[in-house]
């Protein structure tokens, strides 16, 4: 059973969302949402940061309202994410990064449009 203090601060999230994309969000997709927050972002309910995950993710909704955790490629994209944000201390310029991504997606830049990069 849920305590006042955890559905109080599960509705706050919510509303937080609500207020910063501009629309609604029914309770079962909001529901959904928070498992994939739980799941991605480590989401407590209760915990300090929890406000902040909330805020980040809908301001990429808001910027991308197709975004999703569910789509196909997510998962992909998420271990390309995780791959050099966990690597130790390591600073790269612009290029530098691009050419390490393509090289960890193996992607050959010649075949990405300039405008694309």
């Amino acid at each position: 059973m849920a305590t006042k203090k955890y559905v109080a601060k599960y509705r706050l999230l919510k509303e937080t969302y609500e207020g910063i994309t501009g629309k609604g969000i029914s309770d079962i997709t909001w529901y959904r949402t928070v498992a994939s927050l739980k799941q991605y972002f480590s989401l407590s309910i209760e915990s300090e940061k929890a406000i902040s995950i909330v805020e980040t993710y809908a301001l990429m909704k808001r910027k991308c309202s197709a975004f999703s955790f569910r789509t196909s490629d997510f998962s992909e994209r998420w271990q390309a994410f995780k791959h050099f944000y966990d690597a130790e201390e390591v600073q790269y310029t612009g290029q530098q990064f691009l050419v390490a991504l393509a090289d960890y997606l193996k992607i050959n830049l010649d075949d990405v449009p300039r405008s694309t990069r």
